[in-house]
């Protein structure tokens, strides 16, 4: 049944005010006079102006509701989330609130809602290769959309036979590459936004190497056109997207787009084609197993990101102010630093640029006495000593000669939550008095909320390999900074 003219306007006159609106009515009248006002009032929201007052309340009709995570560490980070924060009806995602870490059926909202979120963020980038979305397929560490390899090189007894494997025309649900472009774009947004929920974290959150051409996309806002080597298509040319894409990732696939001539043909094409093809139709079976890769590995796969890069960013528009009047290569440059942290942490950076040092009034000594102990001791854990390969063995943790950096990144995401170095933010070191400072009782403690670290002066009195071994163990036992060991 439709609304009066005088209830609709009433239910407007309420409206107005809740947007904190003022319509002038003129000196107190009698309620008479208000209900003339919201008759009228409803008059003309049944014509001309309704839409102009429907588009002014539609804010809230659709305020966003922050969503709470509720996310396992033991299991992968990135597929949790897209599970929770993608809109599947609008192809978006959601705002985020807050995160719960739940393990074996137990709740842990933590002592720092901050150092939460930083964590949450930290497993999420982390998680991303494993969600099998990106690939390391060439073992070069760079991380593509490919979902195989082009060409497969199996072993029979009289050497190794080149397979074009049937290529998938969708490896990955089109929604999670969505999701992962919106995910890209709150790690690059950063802090900017956090009204709009993005990610409030610090740059450099994706320990890995993307595939260039991927930052090249997100930076033009549309798929790059793959321009291969003018020598690796003298034979094939329909086949250059796929040189464009491997590189010299792909030996094997080289060859055959240099080499593929009636000479190779014949040389090559019972290992390679089915028996009794002749030369036009070979060359035809790879010209479609190129077209079957493109699609597959590339055109559809980076669209679908992209999709989700622009949805956050606000389209093309929103990019072109992102980038700020840099060509696209140049801002795809931009991107991969800001985005990507694939060199080890600069300890002299933390140490010296965004450390301070306050000292208990019971503890002798001032900050400088106790800052080349602090930094002696990261060092020690990032080279590793015999001292802490025996403590990593006590803890049953595994040692890794090679882990130094990560290490060092395990004490920082105690700290604070977060394995990445945030320059922007106010390192805090807190020398308190503690009588001991020995194993299973080293009383390091971590304010994730201030991104302060508690260390007893105890260790810093045993030198630098007693803070190291300290700093050591409560990584590994804790690992998270909200409690104490």
């Amino acid at each position: 049944t439709a609304a009066s003219p005088l209830a609709l306007g009433a239910i407007l006159l309420t409206a107005i005010g809740s947007l904190g609106l003022k319509l002038d009515l003129g000196p107190p009248q009698a309620d008479g006079v208000r209900r003339d006002a919201a008759w009228a009032l409803g008059l003309i929201a049944m014509e001309s102006q309704w839409q102009a007052l429907a588009q002014a309340l539609q804010p809230l009709a659709h305020r966003p509701q922050a969503t709470s995570l509720r996310i396992d560490p033991t299991q992968n980070v990135f597929n949790q989330a897209f599970a929770q924060l993608y809109n599947n009806h609008s192809k978006s995602l959601r705002h985020f609130g807050s995160v719960v870490f739940e393990t074996h059926g137990a709740k842990d909202a933590g002592i720092d809602h901050g150092a939460l979120t930083r964590d949450f963020i930290a497993e999420l980038a982390g998680h991303i290769p494993s969600a099998d979305l990106l690939h390391n397929l060439y073992g070069d560490s760079i991380y593509r959309l490919a979902p195989i390899r082009f060409v497969e090189r199996i072993r029979d007894q009289e050497g190794f036979i080149h397979k074009f494997p049937d290529v998938p025309q969708s490896s990955v649900p089109e929604d999670r590459l969505r999701f992962l472009g919106g995910v890209l774009a709150r790690f690059f947004l950063g802090g900017s936004q956090t009204s709009s929920g993005s990610l409030p974290l610090a740059s450099g959150l994706l320990p890995f190497a993307m595939d260039p051409r991927i930052y090249a996309a997100l930076a033009a806002g549309v798929a790059p056109e793959l321009k291969p080597a003018a020598e690796d298509v003298v034979a094939l040319p329909e086949c250059g997207g796929v040189a464009a894409l491997l590189g010299n990732a792909d030996g094997n696939a080289s060859d055959i787009f240099k080499f593929f001539t009636k000479d190779y043909y014949e040389a090559e094409s019972m290992r390679v084609f089915p028996l009794g093809m002749d030369f036009p139709d070979a060359r035809a079976s790879v010209v479609a197993a190129c077209k079957r890769y493109v699609d597959a590995a590339w055109a559809k796969p980076i669209n679908w990101v992209l999709e989700g890069w622009l949805q956050e960013l606000g389209g093309q528009q929103g990019l072109g102010k992102r980038r700020a009047g840099r060509e696209p290569v140049d801002f795809a440059e931009h991107l991969r630093g800001a985005m990507q942290r694939t060199e080890p942490l600069a300890i002299e950076n933390l140490t010296g640029v965004s450390l301070t040092v306050s000292v208990a009034d019971n503890v002798n000594g001032s900050a400088e006495d106790f800052m080349p102990t602090f930094e002696g001791a990261l060092k020690e854990i990032r080279d590793g000593s015999d001292a802490l390969r025996v403590l990593s063995g006590e803890m049953n943790a595994p040692w890794r000669p090679s882990g130094g950096d990560q290490r060092v990144r395990d004490v920082v995401q105690y700290w604070t939550g977060s394995p990445n170095y945030d320059n922007t933010k106010e390192y805090k070191l807190h020398v308190k008095q503690h009588t001991e400072c020995q194993y299973g009782n080293y009383g390091v403690y971590a304010s994730a909320c201030d991104w302060r670290l508690d260390v007893p002066a105890a260790c810093f009195q045993g030198g630098i390999n007693l803070t190291a071994q300290a700093l050591f163990y409560t990584a590994v036992m804790n690992g998270k900074g909200y409690g104490m060991v």
